[in-house]
């Protein structure tokens, strides 16, 4: 029976059993190819590796900076991610030709893409190969959700099925008196694959056609079949699933459950071993459950019985069998002792459980509680949408601790600095999963390594699951699906012993001592002979060597959702060649873009507020030195670490082609005898010194925040210049973004919902566009009349206009081919 508080447990982790595949049965793998990308393909290398397999690796053009492009001992590009009508892993008789050319044995499907594709696994075995997987039966009568609960219903009667509608016909009107039978709320799901592709909830009837149309879509794009079918909504339900394995002699070994019931969009995004909630009479149900559904029909190699379990009745219901390894596998690896991959190497070489010493007894129980949390590229605090980008710094938070801290630590990645997050893929950009003897610890762990490990150059969720890990229900494990909208923005704010604005304040320091401080190292300084504040010039207070700081966070920002603005006073007699230490005044001043928005008074010019704002600014320098003004801080440089990386543009893509430089570092700050680390990364394409035009900027990870800022350094003219725009008084309606909707990132429109010069209101969609496999929709901000000119089909590049939305009257609403 699994436990998690053993007495008995050690404080390290033992390493994981390796079952090593058998050499003797005609099934030798020497030489295997992993049919997929990213994090999966480096874990599944790892595995061979360590049992001597070769590993062969595929990628494509887009994917060449990927770290699981280099981890084999050979790779294979398959071209671009965009040719043809589907993406280069899922062209069959591509990767099959690729097998053997590179004279591979075995072919590991890693998951999503083919995984459950019984074509592909039939195929492999056609060519010769061996297939590192169930067999093509297996995933005909489970992989299809339709054809699993046929088949549970003719073979396994007693497995318990959820109320819904399983029948072949998608005519809309029989799927509509279905849904009325099934009774509202309804979850339409794609029958043909999983990973929250093709779901859609439905509350109410007039939603279903819509739900019903967006569901189908992507259920096509994703997996080849539009085909859904209907099941009953658990609204407080338990997602939790057991992990089996089976060999050719029909015996099934059970790894125990995990639970997955923290979800967005139907997707996982943290997932824990054992279950904190699960009582041990309905582990052991679940358990034989799943068992009797895999020797029903001989299942061979690794697979997943997924189950809802209802919170109000305890009463579970089957889900779905995944026939493939899943994403969320290490944290069953580190609760059991047992690599997953060795295992479905040993069986797809034709090793049975009873003939392993460690297998043939079964699993008797735990050891610990494991976390796993998905580190996505998206944006939490807008639905959830995908970012993509060049990747300017990954460190994982264990590169940071002792070597002690680091125990029971997994980072399962792809990604590394100068590599880039493509739209063409999926949005999990690595697994963090941490083990500890208790929960409690785990959790302490988790919200540790979340807190160190820094990743800039895109948008993620790195907050939003310190949130999660920190809200009640979690910590006493009583949360359920109901969890992300239950707590809502309570997951979007920063929860600190200080405020989000004293973390920036004491960091918009950090730029400017950056690129000013003198180093202690420095043994000629010109001039030294001069005193410290000579002038030879009339003393102007404009001179003065101030600089302006903008702060943002890149996770969430604060309530107010503000950018902050700091004037950063660099005062007389500071530092000299022989000290680092630095008298610095920093005060928080007026968001300009408010203060542009303010009323003019009558007669005055477009430039009268703007005046006014700078005015306000240097009467806050005249008066530093009074004793109302901010204290000074003496700040200082305690330790710092630097090195360049550069990224040669043309050989990823780029249409700028060239080379791209920054620079990462790591600092310690002094800040009044109180010391912050910072973990840095500059931007590529900021200025290079605080006098250009263009600001300096750079990201500035904060543990003690527990994610990344951007900070933008100007001097005193170039933040003026900035800045000018907002007082100009333009009505251009490209500047409006509650009237012109621009793409966030590169997108494909799936639909135009409006003709043009159609009236529309606030909420109306206005288009449906696609990026990195997820549908998102536009929404209108303001009533007016739609305008675009754009079609089904069209690919559409970052930062373009998509539609607008023109005020009744405003000339130019006409034209264009929105709505074909």
């Amino acid at each position: 029976m699994p436990s998690s508080h053993s007495p008995t447990l050690e404080r390290a982790r033992p390493n994981l059993y390796l079952a090593k595949p058998r050499t003797d049965k005609g099934r030798h793998i020497r030489r295997l190819l992993i049919a997929n990308r990213g994090e999966i393909a480096c874990r599944v290398v790892a595995t061979a590796r360590a049992l001597g397999i070769a590993c062969i690796v595929v990628y494509t053009e887009e994917d060449r900076d990927s770290l699981h492009a280099s981890v084999g001992q050979e790779a294979v590009c398959l071209g671009h991610a965009s040719q043809g009508q589907h993406s280069p892993y899922q062209d069959i008789n591509l990767l099959i030709r690729t097998a053997l050319d590179v004279r591979a044995d075995a072919v590991h499907p890693g998951y999503g893409y083919l995984s459950e594709n019984a074509g592909f696994a039939r195929a492999i075995v056609a060519a010769g190969l061996i297939w590192v997987g169930p067999s093509p039966e297996s995933i005909l009568a489970l992989g299809d959700k339709r054809e699993a609960k046929k088949f549970l219903l003719t073979n396994v009667p007693e497995a318990p099925l959820i109320p819904g509608y399983n029948g072949s016909s998608q005519d809309e009107a029989i799927l509509a008196a279905e849904a009325e039978r099934i009774g509202y709320p309804i979850l339409i799901k794609a029958a043909a694959g999983g990973g929250g592709r093709g779901m859609r909830i439905v509350h109410h009837a007039g939603d279903l056609h819509e739900e019903l149309n967006r569901a189908q879509s992507e259920a096509l794009r994703s997996f080849g079949s539009s085909d859904c079918l209907l099941e009953k909504y658990i609204e407080h339900g338990k997602h939790i699933e057991i992990q089996i394995v089976g060999d050719a002699n029909g015996d099934v070994l059970s790894l125990y459950e995990r639970e997955c019931s923290i979800q967005r969009r139907h997707q996982k995004v943290v997932e824990e071993a054992p279950s904190p909630w699960l009582p041990d009479t309905v582990r052991t149900k679940m358990v034989k459950t799943a068992q009797l559904i895999a020797k029903s029909m001989a299942y061979e190699n690794a697979g997943t019985v997924e189950f809802m379990v209802d919170v109000r009745t305890g009463a579970f219901y089957f889900l779905e069998v995944n026939t493939r390894i899943q994403v969320e596998h290490p944290i069953t690896e580190m609760t059991t002792g047992v690599d997953i991959v060795a295992l479905q190497l040993y069986i797809a070489s034709g090793g049975l459980l009873a003939e392993d010493d460690t297998l043939r007894d079964g699993i008797k129980s735990t050891f610990g509680h494991a976390i796993e949390c998905r580190l996505c590229a998206e944006d939490p605090g807008k639905d959830f949408l995908p970012d993509s980008g060049l990747i300017l710094r990954w460190t994982p938070g264990t590169e940071f601790f002792e070597h002690s801290a680091r125990q029971g630590v997994r980072f399962e990645t792809a990604l590394q600095t100068g590599a880039k997050v493509s739209v063409f893929f999926d949005s999990m950009i690595a697994k963090i999963v941490v083990w500890a003897t208790t929960r409690q610890e785990a959790i302490s762990k988790m919200l540790n390594v979340l807190k160190h490990t820094v990743c800039i150059g895109v948008k993620t969720n790195q907050h939003f699951l310190q949130q999660c890990l920190l809200q009640s229900d979690f910590v006493d494990g009583t949360y359920s699906t109901q969890f992300i909208s239950q707590h809502g923005p309570d997951l979007l704010h920063f929860v600190l012993p200080e405020s989000f604005s004293d973390h920036a304040m004491r960091a918009s320091i950090v730029p400017t001592l950056l690129a000013r401080r003198v180093t202690p190292e420095r043994r000629y300084r010109p001039f030294s002979s001069i005193r410290t504040g000579f002038r030879n010039q009339v003393h102007d207070q404009s001179n003065r060597l101030t600089d302006i700081v903008s702060v943002q966070s890149v996770a969430t920002r604060p309530a107010d959702d503000a950018e902050l603005f700091f004037y950063i006073n660099w005062l007389q007699g500071g530092s000299s060649a022989d000290s680092d230490l630095y008298n610095i005044q920093p005060f928080s001043i007026q968001d300009p873009t408010s203060e542009a928005k303010k009323s003019r008074q009558d007669g005055e010019s477009d430039s009268a507020p703007f005046i006014r704002y700078f005015r306000q600014i240097f009467a806050n320098m005249s008066d530093s030195q009074d004793s109302a003004s901010p204290p000074t801080r003496k700040v200082r440089v305690v330790q710092s670490s630097s090195h360049k990386t550069v990224e040669n543009t043309t050989a990823t893509g780029s249409n700028k082609p060239g080379r791209l430089e920054w620079e990462i570092s790591d600092v310690v700050v002094e800040n009044d005898n109180r010391r912050q680390s910072y973990y840095i990364a500059t931007s590529p394409l900021s200025g290079t010194a605080v006098d250009e035009r263009r600001p300096r900027r750079l990201y500035c990870h904060i543990p003690a925040l527990g994610t990344s800022i951007m900070l933008e350094q100007y001097s005193m003219l170039s933040f003026a210049e900035s800045r000018r725009q907002y007082f100009r008084g333009s009505d251009a309606l490209d500047s409006d973004p509650e009237r012109t909707y621009k793409a966030l990132m590169p997108c494909k429109v799936l639909r135009v919902m409006k003709q043009n010069g159609e009236a529309v209101k606030v909420g109306d969609v206005l288009l449906i566009v696609e990026s990195m496999k997820m549908e998102m929709k536009v929404s209108a901000m303001a009533d007016g009349l739609f305008r675009s000119t754009l079609a089904t089909g069209d690919a559409v590049e970052e930062d373009s206009v998509l539609c607008q939305v023109l005020q009744e009257g405003s000339p130019g609403d006409q034209g264009g081919q929105g709505g074909q």
